[in-house]
């Protein structure tokens, strides 16, 4: 170790060893205590002991099949501030070979059983976040306040072994204390060096029954009931798994003889529910005292379990639907999430501020309409620069901002995420939070556009990146929101690609509508209640562009066929309102580039007949928007065309801005459906400046599709449009039973 010598202590139980361990350390090792018993006493009370010997503020455990890094005790220690209520430090465990996971945090499910998640996972593939608040540390490598170890009772003795530092954990939790995750205390595990000599069917008896002690020790009077007969539910299917026993064996007449073999792994879950009610008086005297030292709800405890009702334990079908089964009839699911979502956290990863793009947007909206449902944080790798009621804001910067958006995610009942952000989150994917994926932005077809301005070798490497995080996505979605009728299609098919199309999708809803619906852009309330005029209040003709010069839209044609038109009409303007955002790391559009050239070869600045705006504050763009008379829309021939929702239209419709537009979105052939504008073959300048000349003529035709897109907005109200994120919220209860 690279601590300071003088600062700490080695005590060494042996619990009767015979390999000569313990001449081995008195010859070599004089300086650290050997305390060597006559009989195996169990991990439990072999570490109680080591405490008990102790005179030191804390206690670091390791066990013999371990080895530690040099900074091991250095990083734990770093992390103690029993003061502030880290009374426990959990370590990271790696295999023997610092390759793979073996701890790097906890999880309980409802009925007592302790996870690792991660475990045997490559260790570059996963995120171990430093910090990160645990139900339990692994008693193979912890730290502790010695005070608080012994007043609380230490490990259980009765444990003998395993699930003893989940029931130390959950106590400590109980009584107000918590643990947290040293990220870089790392040490390396050699696997069963010891529980390897036990057969399984002893190791059985341990897990069983230490599993049903904990519960009835740390859960309170409340809750205790539905959990307990939970657990005893389901640890008797666990034992008729194990039987391999057939149900036509017992039906009448059968005549098979009363004496048959059966497995011990069976009969082991039995013997350990025996060793509980053998037990009962003392172990309700120690739930006695547990229970005196409580200072915080079960749902506190409760909020830091991470797979709560995941059937550990089991992996078969038949025994998961059992699993299902009895938590939805015990009401078990509402004592972790309550019977609607009550915390939703929504993740953005663009400027929320006072100049917003559209991923941005759509993040703050949502936040704001779904306020009136749960308590929303919307959180941001950038400040975010907006406030509304119900709605709170946290930001991801550094290790501390990681920590706090895992605890953030770890207490909500929901999580709406987007793009990349399992890639940078991998913990997302073992969440007990329900996952709504947000795919209303197909953005692997933008992307084709970018990759002109690649060599081949990095577009193919940004192809791979990008299919691989919309995998990830699309393989840990509970629920998947997208824009229109047309993209559900699309993202059905990836779906079932995917196999996400199985039997509980269709159990579920045969239309697989809660798996993927449409939740589309929306729009606010009216920019001004009942007017309908639009237009500048002076004689100027203004046409807007309303957003940014994507390297897929063609502003390029419209540029042309309004420099036809600039003599016939003299008091036409056409302006752009903002280019691109600064700031958003997005890269620099090709397209821009080309259009500002072809403005300065037209001299269309120059003569003021072009205004190149900066890109407007959100709030002040239906001002801007009411001002005009035009809105127009232009994209190129692509397949991203097909797939596209343009968001700009639907500010027109907010403003009741007549549309010109270019064919081949759904929004497109709304405007022509409805009569909310023009709407022409994509990259035909001839078409544009024809449909461009009837609406500057004829005032009247633009007060009626003005009229119209007035009326399409009553459909894309925001507080409308969440109605399926909604639902879920009201009724979290299929997507959780679907996840177990």
């Amino acid at each position: 170790l690279d601590y300071p010598v003088d600062r700490f202590e080695i005590v060494v139980i042996d619990n009767a060893s015979v390999d000569g361990s313990v001449e081995f350390l008195r010859n070599r090792f004089p300086g650290v205590r050997v305390s060597v018993q006559t009989h195996n006493l169990g991990f439990a009370p072999a570490v109680n002991l080591g405490a008990a010997m102790s005179t030191n503020d804390a206690i670091a455990m390791v066990n013999n099949d371990m080895r530690v890094a040099p900074s091991w005790l250095r990083e734990l220690t770093r992390h103690f501030a029993p003061a502030q209520g880290v009374s426990c430090v959990a370590g990271t465990i790696l295999n023997w070979e610092g390759t793979e996971l073996d701890f790097g945090g906890g999880a309980v499910n409802f009925h007592g059983f302790g996870e690792q998640p991660g475990v045997g996972n490559p260790i570059e593939d996963l995120q171990i976040l430093d910090g990160s608040v645990q139900p339990f540390a692994c008693g193979g490598a912890m730290l502790v306040d010695r005070q608080t170890f012994v007043e609380l009772g230490g490990f259980d003795p009765q444990f003998f072994a395993y699930f003893e530092d989940v029931d130390f954990g959950l106590r400590l939790q109980v009584c107000g204390h918590r643990t947290v995750l040293a990220g870089n205390a790392r040490s390396f595990h050699r696997h069963h060096g010891t529980s390897s000599r036990f057969r399984w069917h002893e190791r059985m008896v341990l897990l069983e029954r230490n599993a049903l002690r904990l519960l009835i020790k740390n859960v309170s009077e409340e809750n205790l009931p539905r959990l307990l007969a939970g657990a005893m539910l389901m640890q008797s299917q666990r034992a008729l798994f194990d039987a391999h026993s057939t149900r036509a064996d017992y039906d009448f007449g059968v005549g098979l003889d009363d004496i048959g073999a059966v497995n011990r792994l069976a009969i082991s879950r039995l013997h350990a529910t025996d060793d509980v009610l053998q037990d009962l008086p003392q172990l309700l005297e120690l739930r006695r005292q547990v229970q005196h030292l409580r200072t915080v709800s079960d749902a506190e405890v409760f909020s830091t379990f991470g797979l709560p009702l995941t059937p550990l334990g089991n992996s078969d079908p038949g025994y998961a639907n059992v699993f299902a089964s009895v938590v939805s009839m015990l009401g078990i699911d509402q004592l972790f999430h309550g019977s609607s979502v009550k915390k939703l956290v929504i993740l953005c990863h663009d400027l929320v501020g006072e100049r917003m793009a559209g991923t941005a947007i759509r993040a703050w909206e949502m936040s704001c309409a779904l306020a009136q449902y749960a308590e929303v944080t919307i959180a941001s790798d950038r400040p975010v620069d907006r406030r509304h009621p119900g709605v709170t804001s946290l930001l991801i910067e550094g290790d501390e901002g990681l920590a706090a958006l895992r605890s953030a995610v770890d207490q909500a009942d929901a999580v709406l995420l987007f793009g990349f952000d399992v890639v940078r989150y991998p913990f997302l994917a073992q969440t007990r939070a329900l996952r709504i994926v947000d795919l209303y932005d197909p953005w692997i077809f933008g992307s084709l556009e970018q990759y002109d301005g690649m060599t081949a070798d990095a577009a193919e490497a940004t192809k791979n990146h990008e299919v691989n995080a919309l995998n990830q996505l699309i393989d840990i979605g509970d629920m998947f929101i997208c824009a229109s009728e047309r993209q559900r299609d699309f993202w059905l098919g990836m779906l079932a690609s995917r196999g996400r199309l199985d039997k509980r999708a269709h159990d579920m809803d045969p239309q697989l509508r809660k798996l993927i619906d449409v939740v589309p852009f929306g729009v606010p309330p009216l920019v001004k209640p009942h007017e309908s005029v639009t237009g500048s209040d002076d004689d100027r003709l203004v046409i807007l562009w309303a957003g940014g010069t994507w390297d897929w839209f063609d502003p390029l044609s419209v540029v042309d066929a309004f420099y036809e038109l600039q003599n016939e009409f003299p008091t036409a303007e056409l302006h752009f309102m903002g280019l691109e955002l600064e700031g958003r790391g997005v890269p620099a559009q090709s397209m821009t580039a080309q259009l500002t050239a072809r403005l300065k070869q037209l001299g269309l600045v120059e003569s003021g007949r072009v205004v190149l705006g900066p890109w407007a504050p959100y709030d002040q763009r239906g001002a801007i928007l009411r001002a005009a008379d035009i809105g127009v829309v232009a994209a190129k021939n692509l397949a991203e065309n097909r797939m596209a929702f343009r968001t700009r239209m639907l500010d027109h419709f907010w403003a009741g801005l007549p549309t010109l537009a270019t064919s081949g979105d759904v929004l497109a052939e709304l405007v022509q459906s409805s009569g909310a504008g023009l709407v022409v073959a994509p990259e035909d300048s001839s078409a544009l400046r024809d449909a461009l000349r009837r609406l500057l003529s004829d005032a009247e035709l633009r007060r009626q599709a003005g009229e119209a897109a007035l009326a399409l907005a009553d459909h894309f109200r925001w507080t409308e449009v969440i109605g399926p994120i909604a639902q879920l919220i009201g009724n979290p209860r299929p997507y959780r039973a679907a996840r177990t």
